[in-house]
């Protein structure tokens, strides 16, 4: 290989118009590297990008062979070079460093480095600057300061955790006790209604007591006892069919609703509001009063025997829709610490 005058070389040139530019020659490079080697640890920065511009020149496989025979250079030190330069491109920061600080300091991310260079950092206790550290002391700062970020990152990932969870935990106490108040509403429904039905009944029973009491009314002179009699049957039919009827009816309607229920989930995820269920509610107390006028009007023209027994089999009708309230309420509470009436 033959011989460059490095100064001549590196000098500036005077300006010829006639002279043609050309891409410099891996000897040239080599020559610049081997001068900046005999320099102090400041131009290491330079050897750097020296050997990413060789590399890109060389033809692919010639560059472990152009490190050894051009510039002494292992592969492993010319990549710690290259990325020196790559990662100083700006030389200010680190210019009083050695190649092995240098080195350490990009364990440190570089939009943290400079920061990093300009802080005192303990060491064994002692402040001191990255120019006061040994190569080992700088390490260990490293270490240290990258440990210490650690464990608050951790510490700041536990508190979220913590926060979320006692967020989660709140919005289901919330959701419980809106569930709670859900149902004791419901319960106390359940527990107006089943006031109502026992007014219903007690009334029904009154009736029962005057009419036991009531005389019978005796039929005019020119009515026969056979049209009496059949007057009386016909009217009975009339009376049993329709009072059958509205009860079969209200009994077909508490059954659907007893079977809905069984099939819903637990109330906690009922499908129906409170609007619709005080609606249902409405309904079924309304069909019940209506039923039970018609029905008194029914036995006021009914005779005594006749209306007795009606009215008898009506408190037992009501005291079977009684036990269904009964069941329904047991089965709406079964999961519930709510005090109810001790008679329902």
């Amino acid at each position: 290989m033959g011989k460059f005058n490095v100064r001549e070389m590196m000098a500036p040139k005077e300006s010829n118009t006639e002279t043609v530019d050309r891409p410099r020659t891996v000897e040239q490079i080599a020559v610049e590297i081997n001068f900046y080697k005999a320099q102090t640890v400041q131009n290491i920065i330079e050897i750097g990008k020296r050997l990413i511009e060789a590399k890109e020149r060389l033809p692919h496989g010639e560059w472990a062979d152009w490190l050894r025979d051009a510039v002494d250079f292992s592969e492993r030190s010319a990549r710690n070079f290259m990325r020196l330069a790559t990662e100083y491109g700006n030389r200010q920061p680190v210019a009083d460093l050695g190649y092995t600080k240098m080195l350490a300091l990009l364990q440190v991310p570089e939009e943290d480095r400079e920061a990093f260079l300009a802080e005192s950092h303990l060491v064994n206790g002692v402040p001191k600057t990255v120019d006061e550290m040994s190569k080992r002391e700088l390490e260990q700062a490293i270490r240290e300061r990258d440990q210490a970020r650690k464990e608050a990152a951790e510490q700041k990932a536990r508190a979220k955790r913590e926060y979320d969870n006692y967020m989660n935990a709140l919005v289901a106490k919330e959701k419980a006790d809106e569930q709670l108040e859900i149902a004791k509403r419901e319960a106390s429904e359940q527990r107006k209604r089943a006031e109502r039905a026992q007014h219903c009944v007690d009334d029904l029973q009154g009736q029962v007591i005057e009419l036991q009491h009531r005389p019978v009314e005796v039929a005019v002179a020119e009515v026969s006892e056979e049209q009496i009699e059949e007057i009386r049957q016909q009217e009975k039919a009339k009376a049993e069919q329709k009072y059958c009827s509205q009860i079969a009816a209200e009994r077909q309607r508490a059954e659907a609703a007893e079977r809905k229920l069984r099939q819903q989930p637990a109330r906690s995820e009922a499908i129906y509001t409170a609007e619709e269920a005080d609606d249902a509610r409405e309904r079924f107390v309304g069909a019940l009063w209506s039923g039970f006028e018609q029905f008194t009007v029914l036995l006021s023209r009914t005779e005594g025997t006749l209306a007795l027994n009606a009215l008898k089999e009506a408190a037992e009708e009501i005291d079977e829709i009684r036990q269904e309230i009964r069941l329904m309420t047991n089965q709406l509470i079964g999961h519930q610490e709510i005090d109810l009436p001790p008679d329902l």
